[in-house]
């Protein structure tokens, strides 16, 4: 099957799970999942208000598209930053019907002013609309409706909102072999032919992120069907590799060169500012898209003086060539 008979939503749409004992990972999630669905089934209720935590990546859409399938209800997905005005809000809650789940994704970037609007709803299953020269507003119920809260960075979000939702699912990093599982999975779903070692070796790039690993595979058997090959081998991998500069942990070039700065400093720690300013960079982008993994993957650390390479990450330079 060649990349381009489908698009990449189709792509996902055939090979994402459809209950919610075919997802790979997040066992705690999936216990407090399958607990409420039981529940709900049992009591004849709306599957309770979620708030999904967690980065980017690790399955909060995809669960929440699971709860939909479960509970036979309609999701209504929707970015939480487009709701500009009162009745952008209003407006969204009044068409949704009976058991309808409202999937509100990056819920830290909602305005206050429509969060506020967002949890009195959630409390009385009403709106309370303004009307003009009454000092009452207008009460209009609402349907009995979920509402899922998705966000990678819960502490924005007002905590009157946070204690609105009844169940909360931290989401964490995947381990190497639910990755593989998952790449296996989806290859096996779509119908591309993969070498044991792509699979090993892009599980280690994916930083415990099935979306980055998805991605990787992806560009991989784009490159093999360029070279007219049915199955991807290690030489597509490397190939994919070095057009998007990663190395053997996934480390694109901007966190080689932070890595290759901090390894030239022989063990002495360095500021932000410093690092910043040699690499060409803002210090909010180094602190927030950089070093992030570099940190997580104890490449780095620091102190009260600044970044300093760990041992691990001199020996990654060298394994890496760096």
């Amino acid at each position: 099957m060649i990349m381009e008979e489908k698009t990449y939503r189709e792509i996902n749409d055939l090979s994402a799970p459809t209950v919610i004992e075919h997802f790979v990972g997040q066992e705690n999630v999936k216990a407090l999942v399958r607990t409420a669905l039981e529940a709900s089934w049992q009591d004849g209720t709306v599957f309770p208000h979620t708030v999904a935590l967690g980065d980017a990546g690790l399955g909060k859409t995809a669960i929440s598209n699971l709860i939909a399938k479960e509970t036979a209800s309609t999701c209504h997905e929707v970015l939480a930053s487009s709701f500009k005005n009162v009745s952008d809000i209003h407006g969204f809650l009044l068409s949704c019907k009976e058991k309808d789940i409202l999937f509100f994704d990056e819920l830290h970037s909602m305005p206050k002013d429509i969060m506020l609007i967002l949890y009195r709803a959630m409390d009385s299953k009403k709106v309370f609309i303004k009307i003009p020269n009454k000092r009452k507003p207008c009460t209009i119920p609402l349907p009995d409706l979920c509402i899922i809260g998705s966000t990678t960075n819960y502490h924005s979000i007002a905590k009157p909102m946070l204690e609105r939702f009844k169940l909360v699912l931290f989401f964490e990093h995947y381990s190497n072999e639910e990755i593989k599982l998952i790449l296996q999975n989806r290859c096996k779903r779509i119908g591309w032919q993969c070498s044991e070692e792509v699979f090993n070796k892009i599980s280690c790039m994916s930083r415990g992120v099935p979306r980055i690993g998805l991605r990787i595979i992806e560009n991989t058997y784009r490159v093999a069907r360029s070279k007219s090959s049915d199955l991807i081998l290690e030489k597509h991998l490397q190939r994919n590799c070095q057009m998007e500069c990663l190395d053997s942990l996934g480390l694109n070039r901007e966190e080689q060169k932070l890595l290759k700065i901090l390894y030239k400093q022989n063990n002495k720690p360095l500021r932000v500012g410093t690092i910043a300013m040699t690499m060409g960079t803002l210090s909010r982008n180094l602190t927030q898209t950089i070093e992030p993994y570099l940190f997580r993957s104890g490449l780095i650390t620091k102190d009260d003086k600044g970044r300093i390479i760990t041992p691990k990450g001199h020996e990654h330079i060298k394994n890496n060539s760096i």
